[in-house]
C-alpha cells in the first residue's frame, strides 16, 4: 500500500526534473515570439455594422396590414447575408471605388485618393461590375483582410478590416458597407426589370389568347343554337317544367284513383256509414252539397234511435216511422254517392289524359336536352379555356404593376448603423497576449516533453526502482568523478598510480559501509566469496569493487581480489596492464596460485585475466575449485564477474559464491534486464546481497529519491531475518 506523502513526494519529483527543461524550452518560445513581434507589420482594424432591415420594404410588398415579413429561419438568412458581403461582387464595388492596387514591395493594399467615384459606380448594375477588370492580386488581398460575423442574434452583421495601413482600413470598411446596400439595389433592380420585360411579353401573349377563345366560344354557341337565360339553355330550362307538370298530374292520379277506390267500395257494399266517413273526410266536397245535408239528417235520425231504444217497445210506431226514415235517408245518400262516384271517375280520366299529353311532351323535350348537353360539354370546355386565359392575364397584368412600382420605388433592406472610424491602435500583433501564449505554450510543451520522458524511462534513478523487485538496495555512488573518472583520466595503464587516491576517496561512501555490514551480519568476517555483477558492461562495477577490496584491506582482512570478467578486463587493464600470467592458467594447472597472484599495497592479492577466454563446464569446474581453495587462503575473496544474463559466467559460478553485489548505472542500466536475469536462475537470485545506483547525478538525484541512499530499515529487517 503506498503512502500518499510518497506519491506526493514522487509527484513533486518528477515536476522539479521537468520543470528546467519547460522553463528552457518556454524561453526558447519567448524569444521566438519576440522576434516574430519585432518582424511582423502592425494591421489596423476597421469596423462597420449594418442592420438587415426586413421592415422598409413593407410599403412594396403590400404588408400593411400586419403581415409578417421576417423570414422563416433569420439565421440562414443572416449568413446569407455575410455570403453577400463575402462576395466576388462586393469586393469588385469596393476595388473599384477606392482604385485599389497591391504594392509590389510590401504586397499591402494602397488606394487612390478619388472618392468621388462612389456616386458615380453606385448605379452600376452587378452585371456590369461582373465585366469589370480587376486584378486578382486586389481581390484575394481584399478577402484575406476581410471577417464578417453576425453580433450575436441579432439580426445586425459586423464588417472588420485589417490592413497595415489605418487609413485603407478605415475607407475600405466604410465602402463595403455602402458597396454591399449598392449591390442590394442593383440585384433588385435587375431582378425587377428582367421580370417586367418577361411580363410585358407574356401579357401581351395572354391577351391575344384570351381575346381568341372568347371569340370561339360566342362562335360555337351561335353555330349550335345554345341560347341561355340566366346561365342555363332555354331547352333545359322547358325540360324542367315538363318534369314539374308530369309529376304534378301523376299525383293527381293518384289522389283520384284513390277517392274512386273509396267510395266505389262504400257504394257498392251499400255501406252508408263507410260513406258518411269518406264525406267526413273529404275537401272536394263543397258544404253546400246535398249529400253534406243527407249525412247531417241521417246522423241526426241514428241519434234519435239510440235514445228511444231503451224506453220504447220494439214494435212501437214511433220506431218504425224512425227507422223508415233511416231507411230513406240511406237511400237517398247512396244515390248522391253513386253520382260523386260518377265525377270522380271523370276526373281520374283527365287527369290520365292530361299525363301522358305531358309526358310524351317530356320526352321530347328529353331528346333534345340530351342533344343541346353533348353540345353543351365542348362548350364548356371553351368557356373554361377562355376563362383561364382571362385569370392568367389579370394576374399577370397585375403583377406586370407591381413590378413597375418596384422598379422605380426600390428600397435596400439594409442599412449602416455605425461608421467606420479611423483605428488609433494596431490590433495584431498584441504583444503582451502573444508573448504570454508563446511562454504558456513553450511550457507546456517542454512539460510535455518531460513527461513524456519520464514515462517512457524505464532505467534505474532510485531506490523505489528496486524495492519493486524485492531486492535490498545498498546505496547510491556518485558520478564517475568519484570511480570511473580514474580510468578516463590515467587511462588503463596508469589506472594502477590512482588506486590510493581511489580508496581514500571511498572510504566514507555509505554504500560501501552498508555493503560491509550486510556481508558482516549475512557471512560473518572470514572466507567471504563476494561477486561483483553489473547488467552491462561497466567500468564502475570493477572500480567498486576495487574499492571494496581496499576498504577491507585497511580493515586489516587479507583479501584476494580476481578479474574475472574475459570480455573487459578492466581492473587487470588498470592494475597489472603488462602482466602475461592469467588466473586460466590456475585453472589449467601451468601455474600455481602464488605463481599467478599480484601483490599489492595493504594486504591486497591480485589475479588478473590476460586473456578472452569462454567459460565451459571443464573451466567452471576449475573455477569453483579455485575458489573454493582461495576461500580458505583469505579472509575476503572479490570477484569482478562480467555483466550477468540468463547465460552468462556469473549464473554458472553461482553456487560457488557466499554472495553477490549488483551494480546498475544511474539512468543507462535498463530494469528489463534486472528482469530477465531473477527470472533466469532462483540460486542466483538468493544470493543477491543488494543493489548498487553507480554514476549517480547528486545534483538531480533528490528529485528522484529524497533520501538519497537511507538503507538502514532494510539493515534492521535483513538482521533480523538472520537472527
Amino acid at each position: 500500500m503506498h503512502e500518499p506523502t510518497a506519491d506526493l513526494r514522487r509527484i513533486g519529483g518528477i515536476i522539479r526534473r521537468c520543470l528546467p527543461l519547460a522553463l528552457a524550452i518556454g524561453a526558447l518560445f519567448a524569444v521566438l515570439a519576440a522576434i516574430f513581434v519585432s518582424v511582423v507589420k502592425p494591421q489596423y482594424q476597421a469596423d462597420v455594422q449594418i442592420l438587415l432591415d426586413l421592415q422598409s420594404n413593407r410599403l412594396l410588398t403590400g404588408s400593411q396590414s400586419g403581415e409578417s415579413s421576417q423570414p422563416s429561419n433569420l439565421d440562414d438568412y443572416v449568413a446569407t447575408q455575410i455570403a453577400v458581403v463575402q462576395s466576388d461582387l462586393v469586393a469588385r464595388r469596393v476595388a473599384k471605388v477606392l482604385n485599389l492596387s497591391v504594392d509590389p514591395d510590401t504586397s499591402n493594399l494602397v488606394m487612390d485618393r478619388a472618392s468621388e467615384k462612389v456616386d458615380r459606380l453606385s448605379n452600376v448594375t452587378s452585371t456590369e461590375i461582373a465585366s469589370m477588370e480587376v486584378d486578382p492580386a486586389v481581390l484575394n488581398a481584399i478577402r484575406a483582410g476581410l471577417n464578417v460575423h453576425q453580433v450575436e442574434k441579432s439580426q445586425v452583421i459586423e464588417i472588420s478590416i485589417r490592413q497595415t495601413d489605418p487609413a485603407v482600413a478605415q475607407a475600405m470598411a466604410e465602402t463595403f458597407g455602402r458597396a454591399y446596400i449598392d449591390d442590394q439595389l442593383s440585384a433588385r433592380y435587375e431582378t425587377t426589370r428582367n421580370a417586367g420585360a418577361w411580363l410585358e411579353k407574356r401579357i401581351e401573349t395572354l391577351r391575344e389568347q384570351s381575346l381568341q377563345a372568347n371569340s370561339e366560344v360566342e362562335t360555337y354557341r351561335a353555330a349550335n343554337n345554345l341560347v341561355s337565360t340566366n346561365g342555363r339553355l332555354v331547352s333545359d330550362q322547358k325540360l324542367q317544367q315538363l318534369n314539374d307538370q308530369l309529376t304534378t298530374a301523376r299525383t293527381a292520379i293518384t289522389r283520384s284513383a284513390a277517392k274512386v277506390s273509396i267510395v266505389e267500395g262504400a257504394v257498392e257494399a251499400g255501406d252508408v256509414e263507410t260513406v258518411i266517413r269518406a264525406i267526413a273526410t273529404s275537401a272536394d266536397i263543397p258544404e253546400t252539397a246535398p249529400i253534406r245535408s243527407l249525412r247531417q239528417d241521417y246522423l241526426q235520425a241514428t241519434d234519435r234511435q239510440r235514445q228511444m231504444q231503451p224506453q220504447a217497445e220494439g214494435n212501437s210506431e214511433q220506431m218504425v216511422a224512425l227507422q223508415s226514415e233511416i231507411n230513406r235517408l240511406s237511400g237517398l245518400i247512396l244515390d248522391e254517392a253513386r253520382r260523386i262516384l260518377d265525377g270522380y271517375r271523370n276526373d281520374l280520366r283527365a287527369a290520365e289524359s292530361e299525363a301522358a299529353s305531358i309526358e310524351k311532351l317530356t320526352n321530347t323535350a328529353t331528346s333534345q336536352a340530351q342533344t343541346d348537353s353533348s353540345t353543351l360539354v365542348t362548350l364548356r370546355s371553351l368557356e373554361q379555356r377562355s376563362a383561364s386565359y382571362n385569370a392568367l392575364y389579370q394576374e399577370y397584368l397585375a403583377r406586370y404593376q407591381e413590378a413597375v412600382q418596384q422598379q422605380t420605388l426600390s428600397f435596400p433592406e439594409a442599412r449602416v448603423i455605425s461608421r467606420a472610424e479611423m483605428p488609433e491602435r494596431a490590433v495584431f500583433p498584441n504583444k503582451k497576449i502573444i508573448m504570454a501564449l508563446a511562454i504558456i505554450l513553450g511550457v507546456g510543451v517542454g512539460g510535455a516533453i518531460g513527461v513524456a520522458r519520464e514515462t517512457f524511462d524505464e532505467t534505474f534513478r532510485s531506490r523505489r526502482d528496486i524495492d519493486k523487485y524485492d531486492l535490498n538496495f545498498l546505496g547510491y555512488v556518485e558520478e564517475t568523478s568519484a570511480l570511473t573518472k580514474l580510468f578516463r583520466k590515467g587511462g588503463l595503464a596508469g589506472a594502477s598510480s590512482l588506486l590510493g587516491p581511489a580508496a581514500q576517496k571511498l572510504r566514507n561512501n555509505k554504500a560501501l559501509s552498508m555493503m560491509r555490514m550486510a556481508f558482516d551480519i549475512h557471512l560473518g568476517t572470514r572466507g567471504k566469496v563476494i561477486g561483483f555483477v553489473s547488467l552491462a558492461p561497466s567500468s564502475s562495477r570493477s572500480a567498486l569493487a576495487l574499492a571494496y577490496a581496499e576498504k577491507e584491506a585497511l580493515a586489516g582482512r587479507r583479501v584476494l581480489l580476481l578479474d574475472a570478467d574475459a570480455h573487459d578486463p578492466f581492473l587487470t587493464a588498470a592494475i597489472a596492464p603488462a602482466t602475461t600470467v592469467s588466473f586460466i592458467d590456475i585453472l589449467r594447472g601451468t601455474k600455481t596460485i602464488e605463481q599467478a597472484v599480484t601483490p599489492l599495497d595493504n594486504k591486497i592479492h591480485f589475479l588478473p585475466l590476460s586473456q578472452d577466454v569462454a567459460f565451459n563446464d571443464t573451466l567452471t569446474n576449475a573455477a569453483s575449485s579455485l575458489i573454493k581453495a582461495c576461500r580458505a587462503n583469505y579472509d575476503i575473496v572479490v570477484v569482478d564477474l562480467p555483466p550477468a544474463a540468463p547465460v552468462s559466467a556469473a549464473r554458472a559460478l553461482a553456487p560457488s559464491f557466499d554472495a553477490f553485489v549488483c551494480c546498475v548505472e544511474w539512468g543507462t542500466t535498463q530494469q528489463q534486464l534486472l528482469t530477465s536475469v531473477l527470472g533466469a536462475s532462483p540460486v542466483f537470485r538468493s544470493k543477491f546481497i543488494g543493489v548498487v545506483i553507480t554514476d549517480v547525478n547528486t545534483k538531480k538525484l533528490a528529485s528522484y529519491d529524497a533520501a538519497t541512499g537511507d538503507t538502514t530499515s532494510w539493515l534492521g529487517r535483513f538482521a533480523k531475518a538472520q537472527a
